[in-house]
């Protein structure tokens, strides 16, 4: 599949949700994304926010290609790299309060990390008929926007870690 995948490759934010994701992701950590949920994409209502798929316009996810997350997942643990799966949630807005954060993982429960690029990436790849992957690194936890708590250096230093082992993955 040389030359023929999109990958998404970023540092962000982590979501925490004690429910159905068992444990928040470390800082530093690595995230597979298994779905890529454009999280905000939608109408707010009177009743509540209603989503893209809700509303008839088309679909707010975009599964990763199984296969080739599971195959990388395994491959950054083989390297003793901290890596998970989980869906990543992309948003217009980074969530920069207790009270968003709480709403994106009320929208979805198993958010593993939040962006603002992997679905556009996703969708890009889709309409391609081409592959779709991303890898994010964990920087900082969602909510409220602590800078003195953010670790990007440590985030981009995972992802560089990851890069090779992405290479072999997804051009062999």
């Amino acid at each position: 599949m040389p030359g023929r995948m999109l990958t998404s490759l970023h540092a962000g934010d982590q979501c925490r949700h004690r429910r159905r994701v068992p444990r928040p992701r470390p800082v530093g950590s690595l995230v597979v994304a298994d779905a890529m949920i454009a999280a905000d994409l939608g109408s707010q209502t009177p009743d509540g926010f209603l989503c893209v798929d809700e509303l008839g316009f088309g679909s707010s996810r975009v599964a990763a290609d199984a296969k080739l997350s599971a195959r990388l997942r395994h491959e950054l643990q083989r390297a003793g790299l901290a890596v998970s799966g989980g869906t990543a949630v992309t948003v217009s807005t980074a969530t920069g309060t207790a009270e968003t954060a709480a709403e994106l993982l009320r929208r979805v429960p198993d958010a593993a990390a939040e962006g603002m690029e992997g679905f556009g990436v996703a969708t890009a790849a889709q309409q391609f008929g081409v592959p779709a992957l991303e890898l994010r690194a964990i920087s900082n936890a969602v909510g409220p926007r602590d800078r003195d708590a953010w670790r990007i250096k440590d985030a981009l230093d995972a992802l560089q870690a990851a890069s090779s082992i992405l290479r072999e993955v997804i051009t062999s």
